[in-house]
């Protein structure tokens, strides 16, 4: 497989050709065929509960952070490539324990070879933490871990073609760095360190000139590395439903259908099949104002509770562009978890709103509030929470 995808590479760069040189665009400066976009972010944030905990228990702390960012285009048309990093420094005023360095490191290509086929490629090197009490799991300090990701994806047919196929397929493995295991010997992250890869096909056939119906199959298989008995399982999804460009105001996908969960070792978790659902939409009904909704249904790997979660989430965000100068940006979110294996159902709420303003076209001055709360049949996972943020966002 692997010489048959070196081969693909090399077809695709081939028909491409070179890419054209270019002047410098707003914001960057110019490295060979490509374009360079450097960037860095200063905030401050206050935290009223850091590790989402009930209340009597809650801690709050004032967290600085740093977020370096720099990003390579070259853009060709046939062929375009991605290449950057992102971190993010933050250091806490008083439970300095805390402190982290997130690292992300990201690549692609993409090579169109004709009117019918298209080519991408990427991957991502992520060295992050899982934030504090986002894990099932209670640790002394955020939980670091290492995960590699790649992914490819073909697509066959041309723009308005009558009928549409798209393949896809992924892997990452994610393993924990630190809170391996307890005082007691016993594992915490280690029984999290696992594999997973992903397979999908999309038949897309036309219905309207903008408008697709699609059929979509798709594959998840886990590899958990040190668990007995083992979460081991295969995720199986099943979806039609219909895709959408049809002007400039909208644009959309959504897809029902049913899905299985499968778990390797008989004496593990118990299968589970259901409902599940995914969709996105994107409405822009003035060209500075824009409202984009996602919605999903499916089930979530467990993080040390239960075997695993049937989660419902739908998010709406509204981005409106004031004049030149200001943007702002509110959003909303809402999720019900729903675990296997224990007794326990949690309802999320989510809130928040932005407001950026741009002094120069190299610099822009923002603030933020994010509000959530977290309901659950068991009172000791109930949570509430405020972050207020003021940042700095400086460019070329």
């Amino acid at each position: 497989m692997a010489k048959g995808l070196s081969l693909t590479v090399a077809a695709a760069l081939a028909a491409a050709g070179p890419i054209a040189m270019a002047q410098s665009p707003p914001g960057a400066f110019m490295v060979g065929p490509g374009a360079v976009y450097p960037e860095i972010e200063l905030a401050v944030k206050r935290d009223t509960n850091i590790d989402m905990q009930p209340d009597a228990l809650r801690r709050s702390d004032t967290i600085s952070y740093v977020r370096p960012a720099i990003r390579f285009e070259a853009r060709g048309g046939v062929q375009n490539y991605d290449l950057g990093y992102r971190g993010e420094y933050a250091r806490y005023n008083t439970v300095t324990d805390y402190d982290y360095d997130d690292h992300d490191v990201f690549a692609g290509g993409d090579w169109t070879l004709g009117l019918r086929h298209n080519f991408k490629l990427t991957g991502r090197y992520l060295d992050k933490i899982d934030p504090p009490g986002s894990l099932a799991i209670l640790t002394p300090t955020p939980s670091h871990y290492r995960q590699p990701i790649f992914a490819g994806f073909y697509a066959y047919g041309a723009q308005d073609a009558a009928g549409k196929l798209e393949l896809q397929a992924g892997s990452y493995t994610k393993t924990y760095d630190n809170n391996r295991r307890d005082i007691n010997n016993l594992p915490l992250t280690e029984a999290l360190d696992h594999s997973r890869t992903d397979l999908a096909a999309t038949l897309l056939v036309r219905v309207q000139p903008k408008t697709y119906a699609t059929l979509t199959a798709r594959q998840y298989v886990y590899d958990y590395t040190d668990v007995a008995p083992t979460r081991d399982s295969t995720e199986t999804y099943l979806l039609a439903g219909l895709r959408w460009d049809v002007s400039t105001v909208t644009s959309g996908r959504i897809g029902f259908g049913y899905q299985t969960k499968e778990f390797d070792d008989v004496a593990g978790p118990t299968k589970y099949s259901g409902g599940a659902w995914e969709g996105g939409l994107n409405w822009k009904p003035l060209f500075y104002s824009t409202f984009e909704l996602a919605t999903q249904k499916r089930t979530e790997e467990a993080t040390g509770a239960g075997d695993f979660v049937v989660n419902q989430t739908t998010q709406l965000a509204w981005t409106h562009v004031w004049g030149s100068r200001i943007t702002t940006v509110v959003t909303a979110a809402h999720s019900k978890d729903k675990y296997s294996g224990i007794n326990r159902q949690d309802t999320t709420s989510l809130g928040g709103a932005r407001l950026l303003y741009t002094v120069q076209r190299w610099l822009e001055l923002g603030a933020d509030y994010a509000g959530s709360m977290r309901e659950s049949n068991d009172d000791n996972f109930d949570y509430r929470r405020n972050r207020f943020m003021l940042l700095a966002n400086f460019t070329l």
